[in-house]
Parts: C-alpha cells; structure tokens; sequence
C-alpha cells in the first residue's frame, strides 16, 4: 500500500503551502534526517524552476521556506511561499513520499496544502497514476514554452538504459561554473530518484529510478549530465531542461539541449 498522501494545491494558485508528515517506526538512525534532505532538496529544486508553471519561465519560480517546525521522531513540517510552481508538484512530493517510506521508514500521513485559498478546502488523495497521462505529459509539470534555447531529443530505443544530457553554451566557461553545474544538475539526479512513475506498479516497485548519476565538462562550452539507468517517463527531462533555462538566464548563456 502506498502511503497516504493528501494534497490542496489549485492550479495557478500563488502563495503559502505547507507541507507536513508524519512518520512510524524509525528503521535507521539516519531517517529523520533524510526526510529533511529530501523535502529541502526538492523545494531548493522548485525555487530554481525545475516545476515552473508551463506558461512562465523557471526565472519567474519563487519557492522561499519560512518557518519549519521539526518534531523528531513523528512529525515535520515545512511552511513556504511560492510563486509559479505548477500545481503537479504534488505528483513528485507524492511519489518522493513513496520511495522514501520503500527506503527508509513508514510514512503514516503527508499532506501539501494552500495555506491562503480563495475557498479554503480540505486536501485530498491523490488518485492513482493514469498511464495514459503520462504518455501525454498530462500528469507532472510541463516544459517551459518560454525557454529561448532548442532542446534536440535523440532516438531511443530502451527508456531503461543510461541516458545523458548534453547542454552546449553560448561561450567558454569556468571552473566555478561548472562546480554550479555540477550542484544544480546532480541535485535534480539524486532528489527527484523515483519522483517520476508511468505506473502505481512503477511507483511501488521504483521501477522509475534515477542512478549512478554525474555532471562533468565535455570541451570548453559544453557539460553533460550522465545517468546510469533511467526508469522513468520522458517527461521527467523538463525538470532538467527548465533547470537549464534557469541557468541560461542567470549563469550562462545556453545555445541547445541535447537528450540521447
């Protein structure tokens, strides 16, 4: 079973959320702690585009963590403002929830939820994946349309190979950015492991993976982010294209995107 997860997120809703869980028996030291590192990755992720709103560019996403009330072993909670994330979200905070509690400890009961709606409601679950969905991109964020680089997918023949990206930009580079780089882009890799399913049965058995993960230089004006096996839908590459597009707009300039 699952865990429960119940989300109030409206789309195109722009304000305070809250996200709170509650967890059972610790198996590890450690599981506390990996909660944490898991929801601050994901919304340091968010606050960088990586789930902007489809009709904004991921310069326009604002995620700002306010007070967080941490009460170990049983509840954490985490209130923050945000502004131009994509109400689909709440798919990857689910499914995060659920690879966490296959991987560390029970999740008993989390939530996300619009702290100022224009008619306050109580959350609900989630219903289950629709795979006909996520062949159509219809279930996580989309792609920016406002990015002002191409972005070139290569053939695939099996989704669960390794996989890379290779990002060219508009000029030279420095060691300094490519340490950003290498920050922002193994980020993506490491929080959002199993954050994209096809299927409930993906989902449960991690069969959406993200591995063996590295981000390093090709030549003078180009990096690449290398996986090492990739189970999930192709749309979980806009998170990291929208990541890209926050870079073209703040680091360097991006001349194209390359998927194979």
């Amino acid at each position: 079973m699952a865990p429960p997860v119940v989300v109030a997120f409206d789309p195109g809703y722009d304000g305070p959320l809250r996200i709170t869980i509650s967890l059972g028996t610790w198996r590890h030291d450690v599981d506390g702690h990996q909660l944490e590192e898991l929801i601050d990755g994901l919304l340091v992720l968010a606050d960088r585009g990586a789930f902007v709103r489809p009709e904004l560019h991921p310069a326009d996403a604002v995620v700002r963590v306010g007070a967080t009330r941490h009460v170990p072993p049983v509840q954490y909670i985490w209130e923050f403002e945000a502004r131009g994330l994509d109400h689909r979200f709440a798919q990857v905070f689910r499914n995060q929830m659920v690879m966490y509690e296959k991987v560390f400890c029970p999740v008993t009961h989390a939530s996300l939820e619009m702290l100022r709606p224009a008619q306050p409601r109580l959350p609900r679950p989630l219903p289950p994946i629709d795979g006909l969905a996520v062949e159509q991109g219809k279930v996580y964020p989309e792609r920016s349309r406002k990015l002002a680089f191409g972005v070139r997918n290569g053939e695939v023949a099996d989704y669960a190979t390794d996989r890379r990206a290779e990002v060219e930009l508009a000029g030279r580079f420095d060691d300094a950015a490519l340490e950003k780089f290498r920050e922002w882009f193994d980020l993506w890799a490491k929080m959002l492991d199993c954050a994209y399913a096809s299927s409930e049965v993906a989902a449960e058995t991690g069969r959406c993976a993200i591995w063996d993960f590295g981000t390093d230089i090709l030549d003078d004006v180009s990096f690449e982010t290398r996986l090492g096996y990739w189970g999930a839908p192709e749309c979980a590459w806009d998170s990291y294209v929208n990541l890209v597009g926050r870079v073209d707009a703040e680091i360097a300039k991006v001349a194209e995107v390359r998927i194979y």
